[in-house]
């Protein structure tokens, strides 16, 4: 179990974002010892569900063949090196798509090692393979024949174990030797069997379209999905240069490159593969583009509303006179009630030029304390370095989980909990004065729902449950 530096989460009270309290809470810092010897040196990938429950790859000093670790709630779950029932003889080399659903299961692609080049990666659900590279298609997916699947891209998966992937396959019946699809994987928990849907191909002309898709987006941020099994996903199409990508929601055109944003006169220049885009329970979408015009403000964050940001305006929350200068590769987020999560570069110095934004809220600046915790980095570093990957939410929005890094150096993630403080529950469940190991357990002990109408001190958030939230808010008191 991952050994929390002790470090002061935020006080009951909270932070007020328009009215809307918050705490932030540090789950785990570099140098936490999450095995006798082996300490936490960065945080990879991260993602946090509706329940609280939060899941990090994570760098450690370990021999390289060991050195990546997936941690679900604070336990190790994953770890390079390591394999899996199949494929046989595969140990795992990375770990890709690292999400994590409302149900706490895992649909992603990982890589091996071991392994001829043309097996070596697969699609799993949690640890069991569904497809490996060299698997033939399902002849009822949609392909003109049975073909192999030579690579895989990004995944995610939603509550009803429906994977959505992004894969190349060699399908004879199309020109290229290198055929990207679009595709979904209906898993059956019960059976332990999978259906394959192509949602779309390279070569298809989709509704609206002259011009055939010839790639789709294969980043960790181009593509995303809910629960009514809605794909939100950016294709690049041959043709002018001027028109030549898009986004679709399944079959519907939402933009185009060259289309005119909310700004009049003013057309999307660069929407395309690499486009940023995501997606909530309703269908409703947001995404990240530049503009034509003036290079000082032609970057924007654009929803079926309007604008939410746009580079070369007042940055909120900031004295007058800074700006928003940049969006970089930061996730964009909306959650299930409409709101838009967004990272933002600052004009101005450079000790407190980054920011975290709930719509035109700030949530936590660079070099400005928040209750104890200052930062001097947010959304890196790692991801090479970047802030790509920097920070997730929980669709519901309760949460948002970011990697900072604080001003003793120390790199770390860190949960943001929206919502009221906690109910009074104190995390030293056994009353000693210190919050360590045996408060741990007693808090495992009581793992899930409540029991009507009996004492559950375990539930720090009172919520009926002991669950993710309540794990974070114990290791944010750690004391020893």
């Amino acid at each position: 179990m991952i050994r929390i530096a002790a470090l002061l989460a935020t006080s009951a009270a909270g932070i007020a974002v328009a009215g809307l309290p918050f705490t932030i809470t540090p789950l785990v810092l570099q140098n936490d010892e999450i095995e006798p010897g082996v300490l936490v040196t960065s945080i990879e990938s991260l993602d946090v569900n509706n329940a609280g429950d939060w899941l990090l790859e994570l760098a450690t000093n370990a021999p390289t063949a060991f050195n990546r670790l997936i941690v679900l709630n604070g336990a190790i779950e994953y770890r390079k090196g390591f394999g899996f029932p199949a494929p046989v003889g595969g140990l795992i080399s990375s770990f890709d798509s690292v999400r994590i659903n409302n149900n706490a299961e895992i649909g992603w692609n990982l890589f091996f090692s071991e392994l001829p080049s043309n097996a070596d990666t697969g699609v799993f659900f949690n640890d069991l393979l569904l497809i490996q590279e060299g698997d033939l298609s399902q002849p009822t997916s949609g392909l003109t024949v049975p073909s192999p699947y030579i690579g895989f891209f990004e995944t995610r998966m939603n509550d009803n174990n429906e994977i959505f992937l992004v894969g190349t396959v060699d399908d004879p019946m199309i020109v290229s030797g290198v055929d990207r699809v679009l595709a979904w994987l209906d898993y059956d928990v019960v059976t332990n069997t999978h259906v394959e849907t192509i949602l779309w191909k390279e070569s298809d002309v989709l509704p609206g379209q002259s011009e055939a898709a010839l790639d789709f987006g294969t980043g960790t941020e181009n593509a995303a999905i809910n629960n009514a099994r809605q794909a939100f996903f950016s294709v690049s199409l041959s043709g002018p240069t001027a028109t030549n990508a898009a986004l679709y929601r399944d079959a519907e055109l939402i933009v185009q490159k060259g289309d005119e944003s909310p700004i009049a006169g003013r057309t999307y220049t660069n929407i395309g593969t690499s486009t940023r885009v995501d997606m909530n329970a309703s269908g409703d979408w947001v995404f990240v583009s530049n503009i034509s015009g003036d290079a000082a403000d032609n970057i924007v964050i654009v929803d079926g509303g309007g604008i939410v940001a746009q580079r070369g305006t007042q940055a909120p929350g900031t004295d007058p006179g800074t700006l928003i200068n940049n969006f970089n590769s930061a996730p964009v987020r909306i959650d299930d009630s409409g709101n838009v999560f967004w990272y933002a570069n600052l004009t101005g110095d450079a000790a407190t030029n980054q920011a975290l934004y709930r719509n035109g809220d700030l949530i936590v600046r660079k070099g400005v304390a928040v209750d104890g915790l200052t930062f001097t980095s947010l959304a890196g570093s790692t991801a090479t370095g970047g802030i790509t990957k920097g920070f997730s939410i929980s669709q519901d929005g309760r949460y948002m989980l970011f990697r900072g890094i604080l001003d003793n150096g120390l790199r770390g993630a860190f949960l943001v909990t929206f919502g009221d403080p906690p109910c009074g529950n104190s995390p030293d469940l056994d009353g000693d004065g210190e919050v360590n190991g045996a408060d741990l357990g007693l808090l495992l002990g009581g793992w899930g729902p409540c029991v009507p109408g009996a004492p559950c001190p375990a539930d720090l958030n009172c919520d009926g449950e002991v669950d993710g939230a309540d794990l974070g808010a114990l290791l944010g008191a750690w004391t020893n």
